[in-house]
């Protein structure tokens, strides 16, 4: 289930940036519209992507990290391997 959770984690966030990016573009529209002299700000449209992106990626990084190290004190090293084949096998 861990590919599963991390793939759908990872498409939620793009869509939640994405939203956020739609709307600073509305809004950069919307200036262009009432003044012909404004310049796009570009810088805001990577911030705003590269602020999304490290925020967004925190919980599918950690389930990722974490899982095999959880699993390993808690129930050895044959789980571990177990697992990552069925994360590996499940991924592809």
């Amino acid at each position: 289930m861990i590919p599963y959770a991390f793939s759908g984690l990872t498409m939620k966030s793009v869509g939640k940036a994405a939203q956020i990016m739609v709307e600073e573009c509305r809004r950069q529209f919307a200036l262009m519209r009432s003044d012909p002299e404004f310049q796009t700000d570009y810088k805001e449209c990577v911030r705003i992507a590269t602020q999304a992106s490290l925020r967004e990626m925190i919980l599918p990084g950690l389930i990722v990290m974490l899982s095999p190290i959880i699993l390993g004190f808690l129930a050895g090293p044959k789980a571990v391997a177990g697992l990552l084949a069925g994360i590996l096998i499940s991924g592809v």
